[in-house]
């Protein structure tokens, strides 16, 4: 396993309680330039899912996006992007695993 899937193992499974802990509900607005970098960071993975679904770090980035889409702040910062995959022409080719988090995300992105 390389030191790529298991950073992003590790903020899929973290990152969202993290944010909770250090940032009060007022201050969530202030989350969003957080939330921009790490979709910058994660983005690549998302983006070019066809070369690196086979390494782990597809599925676990689809997780961390999950579990940050559950933030008020994640849909000014992400909608587009991630409505760019999931329009995309091979959006729907991916690991069983990988589609209870995609239904979260967009669930979270359209209903906020």
């Amino acid at each position: 396993v390389t030191s790529e899937i298991q950073a992003m193992a590790v903020l899929s499974n973290v990152l969202s309680h993290f944010i909770d802990c250090v940032y009060n509900s007022s201050e969530k607005d202030r989350v969003s330039s957080l939330l921009k970098t790490v979709f910058k960071s994660v983005w690549p993975a998302i983006r070019n899912y066809s070369s690196v679904m086979n390494s782990g770090t597809y599925s676990h980035a689809v997780k961390l996006l999950a579990s940050l889409s559950e933030f008020q702040v994640t849909r000014k910062c992400w909608k587009d992007e991630v409505l760019e995959v999931f329009l995309g022409p091979v959006f729907f080719i991916m690991e069983k695993n990988c589609i209870f988090d995609w239904k979260v995300t967009i669930d979270n992105l359209m209903s906020q």
